[in-house]
C-alpha cells in the first residue's frame, strides 16, 4: 500500500518536470556531446584541489549506486526518461535553506556514474560556493573563487562548478565505463554522419 501511494504520488505531482525548462535540457542529452562537453570543461582547470572527504550524493549513495537503490531513497517526486543507449536520466527538485534547485542524476547501465545541482535565479552564488569550500576544503582555506578549481576525492571522483545563467554544482566520475561508452558513441554518430554526406555528395554529382 505504501509503495502504491509513493507511485500515485509521483505520478500527480512529476507534472512539473514536463515544462520547457526540462524539455529542452533533455533534447540536450540526446546526443554524447552534451556529456563529453562537461568532462572537457573538467580537463580545463589549471589546477586541482584534493580533498579527504569523500564525495558522494547522500551518505550511503555514492558513484555506483544502482537507480533502483536511488528511486527508493528519494522522497520527492521525480521524471525518469532514456534518451541515449544504456544512460537513463532522473529529475527531481528540492526545496531547502530557501533555494529551489534542481537535481540531474545520469545513470549508466544502471549505476550512478554523475549528478548535478542546478539553482536557476538565485542571486546568493557565494553562500554556495562558500559551503563547497567550507566542506571539502576546509584545512586548505581557500580565498580564491572555487569556480577557478575542480575539487577531487581520494576515489578519483571530481566536482566543479559551472557559474553561467545559472549556477551547476556538477559531480563526475571516470569509472563504470561511461567515459569509453561516451567516445564510442560520438565516433559512431560521427562516422554515420561522414557516410551520408559522402552518399549525398555521390547522389549530388549523379545529378549534375
Amino acid at each position: 500500500m505504501l509503495l502504491f501511494r509513493k507511485t500515485l504520488f509521483n505520478f500527480f505531482s512529476s507534472r512539473k518536470y514536463y515544462t520547457s525548462y526540462y524539455k529542452r535540457t533533455i533534447n540536450k542529452y540526446k546526443y554524447p556531446e552534451a556529456y563529453l562537453k562537461l568532462y572537457t570543461s573538467l580537463n580545463s582547470f589549471n589546477k586541482t584541489l584534493e580533498t579527504e572527504v569523500n564525495i558522494s550524493f547522500l551518505e550511503g549513495i555514492g558513484f555506483g549506486a544502482n537507480l533502483h537503490k536511488v528511486k527508493a531513497k528519494l522522497r520527492n517526486s521525480y521524471r525518469v526518461v532514456n534518451e541515449l543507449k544504456s544512460i537513463v536520466i532522473l529529475f527531481t527538485e528540492v526545496k531547502m535553506l530557501g533555494y529551489k534547485f534542481i537535481i540531474e542524476m545520469h545513470f549508466f547501465k544502471q549505476k550512478l556514474v554523475c549528478f548535478k545541482y542546478v539553482f536557476r535565479n538565485e542571486l546568493d552564488k557565494t553562500r554556495l560556493k562558500n559551503m563547497i569550500a567550507e566542506k571539502y576544503l576546509k584545512e586548505l582555506n581557500i580565498s580564491d573563487d572555487l569556480i577557478d578549481y575542480c575539487i577531487k576525492d581520494v576515489n578519483e571522483n571530481y566536482i566543479f562548478l559551472i557559474d553561467e545563467v545559472s549556477l551547476s554544482i556538477n559531480y563526475m566520475s571516470y569509472k563504470y565505463g561511461f567515459y569509453n561508452h561516451l567516445s564510442q558513441l560520438n565516433t559512431e554518430r560521427e562516422i554515420k554522419e561522414l557516410l551520408k554526406r559522402k552518399k549525398e555528395t555521390i547522389e549530388l554529382y549523379n545529378r549534375l
